[in-house]
């Protein structure tokens, strides 16, 4: 898939997800690049073009965004392709604080692309458990 094709950019993010199949079973999955409209994870073995599932990314307030997801093209031994479906603005709001903050705590500069502002007087520190 070319790049060109997205309608949203991905940004390099490594986080834990988890992959729940049709039993409710829960499986982490490394998620390598994340967007508001889809991301990179690692391959699993039943993952084909047209894979259905839904992901479980966690959020910046502890809890877990569940998104029904589609895979749209597997690439050997870099990842898969996925698209979120049916996401709304609420969700597109939360990942988009996720990936800011994710981009913020790899030490961009601060005009950076979707880096928060940083006062100079009142530095932000963020805690995680």
């Amino acid at each position: 898939m070319k790049h060109e094709r997205r309608r949203y950019e991905r940004f390099p993010l490594l986080l834990m997800g988890r992959r729940v199949d049709t039993q409710n079973r829960r499986t982490v999955l490394e998620i390598l690049e994340l967007g508001v409209g889809g991301c990179l994870t690692e391959c699993f073995p039943e993952a084909r073009a047209g894979h259905r599932f839904q992901l479980q990314i966690p959020l910046l307030n502890q809890s877990w965004l569940r998104l029904n997801c589609k895979v749209r093209y597997r690439l050997t031994d870099v990842g898969l392709g996925v698209e979120f479906l049916g996401i709304t603005e609420t969700e597109k709001e939360s990942l988009t604080e996720l990936i800011m903050t994710e981009l913020w705590q790899q030490d961009l500069p601060p005009g950076a692309l979707f880096a928060p502002p940083i006062p100079a007087e009142n530095p932000r520190e963020l805690e995680y458990a």
